[in-house]
């Protein structure tokens, strides 16, 4: 029977076996049991995808937020949602975290996070054959939790699930720090002009993506500032096989004629757009 069915007595005999293993890996950062049982329901639903999807070898990589980056927060995480998934050690194998992840920082030492790192590359440095992302949000007074399933060799979504949490003043300063909103105007907000991009190459296409004929579009939101440039740059739509890295990048390097305020001086604007990959 698909776990999923069983969720409600796989939950109580996680409460109930691995309060020591489980309930504690959570709540340093998701402090109040309605939250634990929201973290542990999305665990299980994980766990039923990978079922489905046959996985053998799972990796769980660092949680991002915002955008790509990753901060220890987010590692800390990605550890206890590792950890918790290794209860169902029956069904899949979960990779040694801090072995793969120092073997991804030697194989590549600039990276600022493996979520967005080369498909093949990962099958090779870890032999996992899925891998398990997330990514964390905030609007100032909730936490969005987004977690994706993937396969590692074509670079396949096989299923996306989500919860979100209030904040409280129980929760992890870092949390706070790291996830606070930036308080800037969208850019069609009354009074401003929309910024104007006047030097935008395109990104560059992966290896991985072209020989897995990965095809789609990577929509980011990011702040235009008053030079010109990209900052707060956040993946909100993921394509993955290291083209919403790439996104990101090519964002970075963009130049703009920024937008003007209602006072006709040039201001800092939030600014939603979408990146194309397609092969011709």
């Amino acid at each position: 029977m698909p776990l999923l069915n069983e969720i409600s007595t796989l939950l109580r005999r996680i409460l109930r076996i691995s309060a020591a293993a489980f309930v504690i890996f959570f709540c340093a950062v998701i402090p109040s049991y309605a939250q634990q049982t929201q973290i542990a329901a999305l665990t299980l639903q994980t766990a039923d995808a990978l079922e489905k999807a046959h996985a053998k070898k799972v990796a769980v990589l660092d949680f991002s937020g915002p955008g790509l980056e990753v901060t220890q927060f987010g590692r800390d995480l990605a550890n206890q949602f590792s950890d918790a998934l290794a209860k169902f050690d029956d069904k899949f194998v979960m990779s040694d975290r801090p072995q793969f992840l120092q073997a991804l920082s030697a194989a590549k030492p600039s990276m600022a996070t493996p979520s967005d790192l080369n498909s093949g590359q990962l099958a090779k440095t870890i032999h996992a054959d899925t891998e398990v992302l997330g990514h964390l949000k905030s609007d100032g007074t909730r936490v969005s939790l987004a977690v994706e399933v993937r396969t590692v060799k074509h670079g396949k979504t096989v299923a996306k699930f989500h919860e979100t949490f209030e904040e409280s003043k129980d929760m992890d300063a870092e949390l706070a720090q790291v996830l606070s909103k930036v308080d800037y105007p969208d850019s069609d907000a009354i009074g401003y002009t929309e910024p104007t991009c006047i030097r935008c190459p395109n990104p560059q296409y992966s290896d991985a993506a072209f020989k897995a004929h990965v095809e789609g579009s990577v929509e980011l939101s990011a702040v235009i500032e008053t030079d010109g440039r990209a900052s707060h740059i956040v993946v909100e739509k993921r394509l993955g096989a290291g083209l919403d890295e790439n996104a990101v990048n090519a964002v970075q390097d963009w130049e703009f004629r920024p937008s003007q305020g209602p006072d006709g001086k040039p201001a800092a604007v939030r600014i939603l757009f979408t990146l194309d990959f397609y092969l011709h």
